[in-house]
């Protein structure tokens, strides 16, 4: 029986960065807060999946109060072998949002026992961003890389929820392409993404993001696939 390499550290690390800010972008359709229930629901999950086997889950919730939004998002990851559990990776990060700016958001990565965190904080028309080593930065950024929120479209700069720094990214133009997602065929928007990260990412027609594509350091294919929309 042979095994495929096990995802390294820094394997995970790429897996994750290219999902939080690949998946940003989004179709010609821009999701903000104020339609995200009306589209999303008021929760959204996806397996992630490692060479066509499981290896995880990730999870939005979405909380409206007047024109304030919350949004929580998870990332849960556990490589077993022989079903011994031999790698976790657990990312957890929560978005405030007034309208359709961004205000503040905090994440945490915990990864063999150790966790560190970021922020972003939005104060008079500037962002702050603390890094995982407590190094602050400011600049024009308004977007997390919590992908979700697909009116990022047409930014250069997303702050990076894993290392607390700005990332540039580069989306060309969507091509139209057949998913099948939940058992059901959709018509999606595929985009490639080059610059700071390279993966693939489809959207359906109303904006929502379905799938994700890339490869890892070692060679593996990693995927986020929907789980289906309630919507």
């Amino acid at each position: 029986m042979k095994f495929c390499p096990l995802p390294r550290s820094s394997v995970i690390k790429t897996l994750l960065a290219v999902v939080l800010i690949a998946a940003t972008a989004g179709s010609a359709y821009a999701i903000g807060p104020s339609e995200v229930l009306e589209t999303y629901g008021d929760k959204a999950t996806y397996t992630i999946i490692r060479n066509g086997k499981k290896i995880g889950t990730h999870t939005l919730s979405f909380t409206p109060k007047n024109d304030e939004l919350t949004v929580d998002i998870v990332s849960d990851i556990k490589v077993r072998v022989l079903r011994i559990p031999v790698y976790s990776f657990y990312y957890v990060s929560k978005e405030q949002w007034a309208g359709d700016q961004l205000m503040s958001l905090t994440s945490s990565v915990t990864e063999k026992g150790t966790t560190k965190r970021t922020r972003y904080e939005y104060r008079d028309g500037v962002a702050t961003m603390t890094d995982t080593n407590g190094e602050t930065t400011t600049g024009d950024v308004n977007f997390g890389s919590n992908h979700w929120n697909n009116a990022v479209l047409n930014e250069q700069l997303i702050f990076n929820t894993l290392t607390g720094r700005a990332n540039k990214v580069t989306v060309s133009e969507p091509k139209n392409e057949q998913l099948t997602i939940s058992q059901q065929e959709i018509e999606t928007t595929h985009h490639v993404y080059s610059d700071e990260l390279q993966a693939e990412v489809w959207y359906d027609t109303t904006g929502r993001w379905v799938q994700l594509s890339f490869k890892g350091e070692d060679g593996s294919v990693i995927q986020y696939i929907s789980n289906g929309f309630d919507q």
